[in-house]
């Protein structure tokens, strides 16, 4: 399955640099190489288009490719938000292997990061905790955020503070190899 992504991602850097504008073509993937071409057919209805890898993502299981909002238009599944596809490797790209530095101050501390990692998303603040137990059992240092919705109350669980979206992929790609959904979040 194929997804897209645009605000509030659209200006901000991607994974190998560049500013993403969601009104080009480009897509994100987990582990193929930055830089890569691929080929991309909606099953759907058959459109296809060629795209180039510039950043990680998506981090939701089942989901093997991120596209710009100009990419979905193109495909035909904007609307849908969602289509599966079938992806070829045209040609593959040189991008850099990810690495993540811990960045300077307190982690788990929203002060000087932009991104943090959402877990879980719950009206059930046991469920919650639930989940926050397992992740503390994992290594990882979990916290839970309450936020209103469109006046629903939820409970966000969430871990680290990361200074670029890159940074927050390459921990996002650890956590997801562990059976986790992962959603990289701004931090608010």
């Amino acid at each position: 399955m194929a997804s897209w992504y645009g605000h509030p991602f659209h200006g901000r850097l991607t994974a190998n640099g560049e500013r993403y504008d969601m009104n080009k073509l480009s897509c994100a993937h987990k582990t193929l190489p930055i830089g890569t071409i691929i080929r991309v057919q909606n099953r759907a209805n058959g459109r296809h288009l060629h795209l180039r890898i510039n950043d990680r993502g998506p981090y939701v299981r089942g989901r093997i490719i991120d596209c710009s909002r100009e990419a979905a238009a193109e495909l035909g599944f904007l609307e849908d938000g969602l289509a599966p596809v079938r992806i070829d490797v045209v040609k593959r790209g040189t991008g850099q292997t990810l690495q993540y530095r811990e960045p300077p101050g307190k982690m788990g501390s929203p002060e000087g990061y932009e991104y943090t990692l959402q877990l879980g998303a719950f009206n059930d603040p046991g469920l919650a905790r639930s989940m926050a137990v397992r992740l503390r059992r994992e290594g990882e240092r979990p916290r839970i955020e309450e936020a209103w919705v469109k006046g629903q109350r939820f409970f966000r669980v969430r871990v680290g503070g990361y200074p670029s979206k890159a940074s927050a992929a390459a921990a996002a790609a650890l956590l997801y190899g562990r059976g986790h959904d992962v959603y990289i979040a701004l931090m608010e």
